[in-house]
């Protein structure tokens, strides 16, 4: 879809156009609107004219996804940036979830746990059976809900962070709570008790991907139409996942691949872990070098993945060497994505094409999400074999405990 608009701004007044990539977040909404414009001042918002001659201001995402529900593709928006004519007095923005963006006390536990613990999860009814990792931005477990009698998985954090970040933290985890989709793990409980965040999701009794190394073809293939699959149901939702790695995709031993780690995820780590730096190594050249986090960002570090469990190693490491981030980064910004379609000859060239449309240094040359899904890698592995996927992991842990057992 592309929104043709109306901009009217104090030069005068412009015809433009808006793409679809710009118009699933209000940033890039903002820097189209910018692109088109003959000045450099900088837009906070934008406001536009409904069907009935009022004015609207849109200040978010959920204020742009409000304003593209009531044009069609044939309509021209009248927009006005920045507030133009401030002296006519604008509506306020169509939030859905106005109430979220105010400061919250983290440390009350009743209205915000009643709306973010759908499944009702008592916190005195959980009983931690395993831990499974822990690190900076917080400790997981697998833990016993006894009340549903079901496994689930629990992330812990202490809660150390400043006012003004607390209503970013809630806001975000309510986006988690609205996702629904096969490829992405259930959200069940953000809970608030003393001073630790809990946050209760399903448990993937496989683990990462990040453990199995390279991943044969068969595997490989329903793989990587869940994760395309599970990233594009995101971007429809104008969410952006921003660290797409195989150690955030989860696999079961049914054989379901699903995402993890986004949206209140990443917003905890950068909160409350003030030392964590995020996956430079997966990240866009355009995102080292301070341009805006956007899809197509999300699209190189998906490239990036998938060529990384086709081959089994990294591949932006230099071969035998020892490099610093910052060395990494800069190889990123500065060479050549590596010519591996020899190593790939044995793929499908489908495959090849795919990695090789995600990993283009111009953004605006990479694959799009429709671009992803009409992609015939994707196409031709519709309905998902999870069955390939079940039968390798009980595989992989089969022979696991094999190698561990004492010779006779």
């Amino acid at each position: 879809m592309v929104l043709r608009v109306m901009i009217e701004h104090k030069n005068g007044t412009k015809l433009g156009e808006v793409d679809e990539m710009a118009l699933f977040f209000f940033d890039t909404f903002i820097a189209s609107l910018r692109s088109q414009l003959d000045f450099s001042d900088q837009l906070s918002h934008f406001e536009f004219e409904d069907d009935e001659g009022d004015r609207v201001a849109v200040r978010n995402d959920d204020g742009l996804r409000d304003m593209l529900d009531l044009f069609g593709p044939d309509s021209i928006v009248r927009i006005f940036p920045g507030g133009c004519n401030e002296d006519q007095k604008a509506m306020p923005s169509l939030s859905r979830d106005s109430s979220i963006d105010s400061t919250v006390d983290m440390s009350m536990t009743g209205s915000f746990n009643r709306k973010l613990n759908p499944a009702g999860i008592d916190p005195s009814a959980l009983k931690n059976l395993l831990l499974l990792g822990s690190g900076q931005s917080g400790t997981v477990y697998k833990t016993l809900d006894v009340v549903h009698d079901r496994i689930i998985a629990v992330k812990c954090m202490s809660l150390d962070v400043p006012s003004e970040k607390q209503s970013r933290i809630i806001a975000e985890t309510e986006v988690l709570r609205k996702c629904r989709s096969p490829f992405i793990i259930d959200f069940y409980a953000a809970l608030f008790v003393d001073n630790q965040f809990l946050m209760c999701t399903e448990y993937m009794d496989a683990g990462s991907l990040e453990q199995f190394g390279r991943l044969p073809e068969s595997v490989l293939q329903p793989v990587s139409v869940c994760v395309i699959r599970g990233l594009c149901y995101l971007w429809n939702r104008r969410i952006m996942h921003r660290d797409v790695k195989a150690s955030n995709i989860l696999v079961n031993t049914a054989g379901a691949v699903k995402m993890c780690d986004f949206g209140v995820s990443k917003e905890l780590q950068d909160s409350i872990a003030k030392s964590y730096v995020g996956t430079s190594a997966y990240m866009a050249p355009e995102r080292i070098y301070g341009g805006e986090y956007r899809i197509h960002s999300d699209i190189w570090s998906l490239g990036l993945m998938l060529l990384e469990m086709a081959l089994g190693f990294f591949p932006l490491s230099l071969p035998g060497a020892s490099e610093s981030p910052v060395a990494l980064m800069q190889r990123i910004v500065n060479d050549q994505v590596p010519d591996f379609r020899d190593q790939l000859s044995h793929m499908h060239p489908a495959f090849t094409q795919l990695v090789q449309s995600c990993l283009i240094k111009d953004p605006s040359l990479r694959a799009s999400p429709s671009g992803l899904l009409e992609n015939v890698f994707v196409v031709e592995h519709d309905p998902i074999e999870h069955a390939r996927v079940a039968l390798f992991v009980t595989s992989f842990y089969k022979d696991q405990q094999a190698s561990v057992q004492p010779q006779s």
